[in-house]
Formats: structure tokens, C-alpha cells, sequence
């Protein structure tokens, strides 16, 4: 499911990137090769920028992905993937595991628990 919602996103910035190229290859025609030069570099510079935010955006999940996968409750588990990783409602996510809402919240109060726990434990090892 995680894959599902990275592809759209993968392929919007490929495209996004390949009108960059397109854009870069018609200043060609431009007379100015100043401000052509200017312009290109400017494209190349936005391009990296988002290459590299993608990349730490693309670290981030995967490190996200890594916590959930150490809490043992199977419920904290799919709460935190539909919350964080699916953007799910508390609504949607009580249809999903078949709870009451109040259920959920109290299962979204021992997961947030648990992934704190979770950050807590690796900050203090790298100390």
C-alpha cells in the first residue's frame, strides 16, 4: 500500500523534471546566452533541490517505516501505518480495524506511547 501512494508521487516528480529538461533544452533558441546560461543554471539548481528533498522525504518514511515495524501490537502497527503513512482518519481507520472510535483513541494514545518509547530508546543508544 505504501508503494501505491509512493509511485503517483515518484512519477509526478520525474515528470516534473522532464518539462525541467524540456524547458532547459528550448532556451537553446534563445539569442542571449547570458541570460541563458543564468536561466539554466537556475533549473539545474531547483532540479537538485528537489531531487535531494525527495531523497531525505523518501529517508524519512523508510526510518517511520522501521519504528512502526518494531511495536509488537498489531493494532498500534495499522493505526500508525493508516495515520502516517496513509493519511486515514481516526473514522476511517475505526472502519478499518472494525473498533469504536473511543477504541481507536485509546489505541492511538498507547501507539503514540510506544513510538516515543521507540525514538527515546535510539537517542539514548547513540549517547
Amino acid at each position: 500500500m505504501i508503494q501505491q501512494k509512493l509511485t503517483p508521487l515518484m512519477i509526478s516528480v520525474s515528470n516534473f523534471l522532464d518539462e525541467l529538461k524540456i524547458l532547459e533544452n528550448s532556451l537553446e533558441k534563445i539569442n542571449d546566452k547570458e541570460k541563458t546560461e543564468k536561466i539554466k543554471l537556475k533549473i539545474n539548481e531547483i532540479e537538485n533541490t528537489i531531487i535531494d528533498k525527495f531523497e531525505i522525504l523518501l529517508n524519512q518514511k523508510h526510518e517511520l517505516i522501521q519504528k512502526i515495524d518494531q511495536i509488537d501490537d498489531d493494532n498500534e502497527k495499522i493505526y500508525l501505518q493508516e495515520k502516517l503513512l496513509n493519511q486515514k482518519t481516526n473514522q476511517e481507520i475505526a472502519t478499518i480495524l472494525n473498533y469504536s472510535i473511543r477504541n481507536v483513541y485509546y489505541i492511538q494514545e498507547k501507539a503514540i506511547k510506544h513510538l516515543l518509547e521507540i525514538e527515546k530508546n535510539k537517542f539514548f543508544k547513540k549517547s
